[in-house]
Formats: structure tokens, sequence, C-alpha cells
């Protein structure tokens, strides 16, 4: 999923929603296998390690994880964003996430927000406020 720089990616639920400019994405995709690897005896060293024996559990689980910047523009301010995008993670619950024109449902494992601008002003429109880190879970409501 590489993109060029500025793809968005807009988290949502039915109070807040947040566009995040896109710097790096990268989709991370796991499968739960079932492993078991017969110990050998003693008496058959010479004969070597038994082949590990697996079985496919079908338990595939899909993060996004996202590099991006809250950037102050005409609809939103960076400081805004970043705010909206912490009540999201607290708000708990599925998430309607729109990326790479697919519409998906997730939740957020981890955030982390790092503040660029120093001197504690509100950036200008179209200026970077805020880097985040974050992974999503894809996945639906239990």
């Amino acid at each position: 999923m590489a993109n060029e720089p500025f793809t968005n990616i807009t988290i949502a639920n039915a109070t807040y929603s947040v566009t995040i400019d896109v710097l790096r994405d990268e989709e991370i995709i796991t499968k739960k296998l079932a492993k078991i690897t017969p110990p050998t005896s003693t008496n058959n060293y010479s004969a070597g390690s038994k082949d590990t024996k697996m079985v496919d559990l079908l338990q595939i689980e899909t993060r996004i994880s996202i590099d991006g910047i809250l950037s102050t523009d005409s609809t939103s301010t960076s400081s805004k964003k970043r705010n909206d995008l912490r009540k999201l993670l607290k708000a708990g619950g599925v998430l309607a996430v729109i990326y790479e024109d697919e519409g998906i449902t997730a939740n957020f494992e981890k955030l982390q927000i790092d503040k660029i601008v120093a001197d504690g002003t509100e950036p200008s429109a179209n200026e970077a406020g805020y880097t985040v880190k974050f992974t999503l879970l894809i996945g639906v409501n239990f």
C-alpha cells in the first residue's frame, strides 16, 4: 500500500470525523498456525530433528499502520483534529474508515501524537501542526 504523500485517510464515528494526510502506510497481515515439533529422543539424536507439523487455523488479522500529519485547513485546525482523534480512540467501538477509496471498519490499537509547532501558535492554513503514528485493526463489532 505504498502511497504518494498526502493520500488521505478519514476516521469517524457518529460524533467525530478526522482526515489525516498520509505520509507512509503499511499493511500487516498475520495468520495463526497451530505448530507442533515432535521431540527427538536421546536414542534418535543421529536421525536429526523431526519436521514441524502445522495446521492452518484460518484466523487472519489485518492491521494498517499509518504515519501522517494533522494540518490546519479550511474546515478544521490541527489542534481540533488532534483532540477529535483522541476522542475517537477513547470512545471505543468500531470506527468507519475511508482509505484508498474503500470503506472499512476498524479500531485503534495504538496512537502516538507528536507536536511540530513549538511556539504554541496554531499553524496557518495548509501547515502541519502534529505528526501522528497509529495502528488500526480491521474488523467488525462483536
